[in-house]
């Protein structure tokens, strides 16, 4: 990630999210806030904490869900994580081309979108045998002119509600 090769989707052997990831956080589900260009290039981490007696799960899928509405895709992600590993991946592969095009139909083009990303688990009967530990969203800078300006991690606007 570090070094910008795109289309990264691994499992490493790690307890917390790098610190030089551009934004790292310890609760609530991955959000940025987007405004112009978009998709951007960004590589999202997610650490989860297991309950006792668990020792990996099945991870199942990622979703973009931007301003409350969630966006389907015909991929499909499996990956065994184990304790005190966490998921890297780029976002870019989430969605084919065509899917892309129709993602950006769903943004306000001057104003402030929310993009949130959801994930399933496929293995666990109940939320209470995981928790998202940890996330982080690092910005790719290599094609990103001024990223700054286009992408925030706190909501930007006094009223989330109101993103103008």
């Amino acid at each position: 990630v570090k070094n910008e090769r795109h289309g990264l989707e691994i499992v490493m052997p790690r307890t917390k999210v790098p610190e030089w990831f551009d934004y790292r956080c310890k609760e609530g589900i991955p959000c940025l806030w987007v405004r112009g260009e978009f998709p951007i290039n960004v590589a999202l981490a997610l650490a989860f904490q297991y309950a006792d007696g668990k020792e990996s799960m099945d991870f199942g899928e990622l979703h973009l869900v931007i301003n409350g509405q969630r966006v389907p895709h015909k991929g499909y992600y499996s990956f065994d994580i184990e304790e005190d590993h966490f998921f890297v991946c780029d976002l870019r592969p989430l969605y084919n081309d065509e899917e892309w095009i129709s993602i950006d139909a769903l943004l306000l083009k001057h104003e402030w979108n929310q993009v949130q990303i959801s994930y399933e688990i496929k293995d666990y009967s109940s939320v209470e045998d995981f928790t998202l530990r940890e996330w982080g969203v690092f910005v790719y800078k290599q094609g990103t002119v001024n990223w700054e300006e286009h992408v925030q991690f706190t909501c930007p606007t006094k009223d989330p509600m109101k993103m103008t």
